[in-house]
This record gives structure tokens, C-alpha cells and sequence, in this order.
């Protein structure tokens, strides 16, 4: 038997993880991504602030994700409402 979850109950429980990480203090950088009229940008933040603003954040994603990891901490999440 193979089980599946539908997509809406996979983002809940990404969405939960995040929060629970963030209550825990486990999430240092938080980051999504925002339309914008020159294409999809990554939004990055930490409790101090915008630490990150990439254009083509979808196609870049990996880039800058990495870049964050290695330069601010490991402590990475998409986090749209932070």
C-alpha cells in the first residue's frame, strides 16, 4: 500500500514545522518568495532585519540558500509569514 498526503495537508504541515521552530528559537533565517514586477525575488530576514533580497529567486533559489547557510546559519526556512 502507498500513501500519499494531499498537497494542501503537505504545505499545513510545513507550515507547522516552521512555527514550531520558530517558537523553539530554531529558526535564525527566514525567507520566501515575493512576485514582483521584475520577476520572482527571495526575501530574506533574520530577527535584526532584511538580510536578503535576490532577483530571480525562483531559478536561483539554490544559490541563495546556500549562500545564507553558509554565511549567516544552517537555521534556514521558507517562513512567508515572517
Amino acid at each position: 500500500m502507498r500513501w500519499t498526503l494531499p498537497a494542501d495537508s503537505s504545505r499545513a504541515a510545513a507550515d507547522l514545522f516552521t512555527a514550531r521552530a520558530a517558537d523553539e528559537g530554531l529558526l535564525d533565517v527566514a525567507y520566501a518568495l515575493v512576485d514582483s514586477p521584475v520577476g520572482p525575488l527571495l526575501v530574506a530576514s533574520t530577527k535584526r532585519g532584511l538580510v536578503e533580497l535576490g532577483f530571480d529567486g525562483q531559478k536561483e533559489l539554490d544559490f541563495f540558500l546556500e549562500r545564507l547557510a553558509t554565511k549567516l546559519s544552517a537555521a534556514v526556512l521558507e517562513a512567508p509569514a515572517r
